[in-house]
């Protein structure tokens, strides 16, 4: 039974950060809290990123779905090797990005 609570209040805690993160850019949030997503995020887009690759390794390499996944784990790095930048609008952009790259996953990795 908790493992169902768990995952309700890991879910809820995501679509949190996700609505957040969406919102960053109007108007614009603070660096305090671009710098709090940020770390949230990264560690949201690792924990989803190996869910993915844990159904990549049940798929054929190379199919439609496996290529899918493949794919947004590529874009998701991509992501993670920005920076927050010198300003606000910056830091804005990169917790928005990131938020669309975690969102992603998790719509791949099926929660």
């Amino acid at each position: 039974m908790s493992q169902s609570t768990d995952r309700a209040l890991r879910d809820q805690t995501l679509d949190g950060l996700l609505a957040e993160a969406a919102a960053a850019l109007h108007p614009l949030a603070t660096i305090e809290d671009c710098q709090r997503l940020d770390a949230e995020l990264r560690d949201a887009i690792r924990v989803l990123a190996d869910q993915v690759r844990t159904e990549m390794r049940r798929l054929p390499p190379g199919g439609i779905d496996w290529n899918r996944r493949d794919q947004a784990l590529l874009a998701a790095q991509n992501t993670l090797t920005g920076t927050l930048g010198d300003g606000l609008l910056s830091a804005a952009r990169q917790v928005a990005a990131l938020g669309r790259r975690a969102r992603e996953l998790r719509e791949i990795a099926g929660q």
